[in-house]
């Protein structure tokens, strides 16, 4: 699927998800998905699994569409940062860190400032102007309907420069004011999603707002160089309102079979598919799902309304699976190697979109998530645990690093007294480093009981499966790098060692 010109493709290859246990291969059953393969929780019928095959592959558009459907609907953009609602072509500012309050996202960043915006380009392009900057580190990719990304930062925009572009739909071909650069999409629906660094004091928190304040969103009729515009207010639609603060994926699940693809053959009419996806969309209209036509679900054979329904249940358990399992694991970290990028990796694809839709390039945010210690066991509150990086070895970055932990399950974040995130760029508690040069951070519930240790604290829920996210902006090259031949990271995060109860 050659969709955004976003760059290399780290792997083609084929990705084998497996639960792990010795399970023989011959008692195996493999579900395919594109580029992608993971086992079956339980034997199922090729029709099944064709039918998981259409969902797999329609979910991703289909979040997409509820996403931004759900976070538009107001008629002004929000001012609480847990709630990250504007109109369409409007942008919603947080002007501070999220907090657990969040339950409308999944695992989000609690160590950035978010700006977003969603764009409807159907009529005409929208200008978007970032402001000249010479401040903290900022990534601001802009989505597809399909999790695929454009790269806008520091990494392509460096230097303190304003710039205009011009996001342009699938169907513009005009000709755009001299300086304004083009961002051109494959659909008509777009999303840019900001993640602004900010140090925890009040002087990063001024400036990552004059940069926020800064940008503007103008359709290209009413833009006019260094004029304000003032956009209307935006539409509500009251059947969505009772929605507005449940996740994408429990939208979704509520979903029957006759709305969930039926969403999907209209949204594939507004981000149509490539010719690289001509079999899956083969699949798809062996179900009646066309794109841009009504779907009838009640038309269709019992062993096919049997099979889609099936889907729909198998499907969202086998994506939490799959979303473990996004890349190689080493120390229990995956790398994800395709994020921002995934072609024909459909499973990826709707894994990473399940988990949170707007994942960015490797080259912009090494990320991973991990649930288990270096024993294999899962983390807990009850337990004590020690991340140690040997010294010179904590990752190189442009930006920051940080880890943070959420509840597992809900991937809400943990609220506690304590750290939570933890990183190199908190300037008000900055993390102390040992003698030697070596660093621990120590994973627990309560405090260490020492005064220095303490500065290295990242808070756990007490006696409650939890899961440590890793993130690094601006990673340089070794960080994101990967050895196919080795079949190694060119980086690997420390594991989480379990040091007591």
């Amino acid at each position: 699927m050659k969709r955004l010109a976003t760059g290399l493709l780290v792997s083609t290859a084929t990705l084998m998800f497996t639960l792990g246990g010795a399970v023989r291969a011959q008692d195996m059953q493999m579900l395919h998905f594109g580029d992608d393969s993971i086992e079956a929780a339980a034997p199922v019928s090729p029709l099944v699994e064709k039918a998981l095959q259409a969902y797999v592959y329609g979910y991703t558009p289909v979040y997409f569409d509820v996403s931004m459907k759900t976070y538009t609907n107001v008629a002004a953009p929000s001012e609480n940062p847990n709630q990250m609602w504007a109109p369409l072509n409007q942008f919603f500012h947080g002007r501070r860190q999220q907090t657990a309050e969040n339950t409308m996202g999944v695992a989000p960043n609690s160590d950035t400032l978010y700006t977003m915006a969603y764009l409807d380009v159907s009529k005409e392009p929208i200008i978007w102007h970032l402001p000249a900057w010479a401040g903290h580190y900022y990534v601001c990719p802009i989505h597809n309907q399909w999790a695929d990304n454009i790269s806008v930062g520091n990494r392509t925009n460096p230097g303190p420069i304003e710039v205009d572009y011009a996001v342009t739909g699938k169907d513009w071909h005009g000709t755009l004011p001299p300086g304004v650069r083009r961002i051109q999409m494959d659909s008509d629906h777009a999303m840019i999603l900001c993640r602004i660094r900010q140090d925890f004091d009040p002087a990063s928190l001024t400036s990552a707002h004059r940069f926020q304040d800064g940008m503007a969103l103008t359709p290209l009729s009413k833009w006019k160089r260094g004029q304000n515009y003032v956009p209307p207010a935006g539409k509500v639609d009251p059947a969505i309102s009772p929605w507005m603060l449940s996740t994408v994926p429990k939208q979704i699940m509520a979903m029957d079979p006759q709305t969930f693809y039926s969403r999907m053959a209209a949204v594939l009419a507004i981000n149509p598919p490539t010719q690289e996806d001509s079999e899956a969309v083969a699949n798809l209209r062996s179900f009646g799902i066309v794109q841009g036509q009504p779907f009838d679900f009640a038309a269709l054979p019992a062993d096919k309304q049997d099979a889609l329904r099936q889907a729909m249940v198998l499907g969202p358990p086998m994506l939490r699976r799959a979303l473990g399992n996004l890349g190689p694991r080493v120390n229990g970290w995956p790398y994800a190697l395709v994020v921002g990028r995934y072609q024909e990796h459909y499973l990826k694809r709707a894994a990473a979109a399940q988990f949170g839709f707007s994942g960015n390039m490797m080259e912009d945010n090494m990320q991973s998530i991990n649930l288990r210690d270096a024993a294999g066991a899962q983390l807990n509150g009850s337990h004590r645990y020690t991340i140690h990086f040997d010294a010179g070895k904590a990752p190189q970055v442009d930006g920051f690093w940080s880890f943070t932990v959420y509840t597992a399950g809900t991937y809400d974040i943990f609220a506690p007294k304590g750290r939570n995130p933890i990183g190199n760029h908190d300037r008000i508690n900055p993390l102390h480093f040992n003698p030697d040069g070596s660093l621990d951070i120590f994973v627990q519930s309560e405090p260490t009981g020492n005064a220095a240790k303490d500065h290295n604290w990242l808070a756990t829920p007490k006696g409650v499966d939890f899961m440590v996210y890793f993130r690094t902006y601006g990673p340089h090259p070794e960080v994101y790098s990967f050895n196919s031949a080795a079949g190694q990271p060119g980086y690997i995060v420390p594991a989480l060692v379990r040091t007591g109860d």
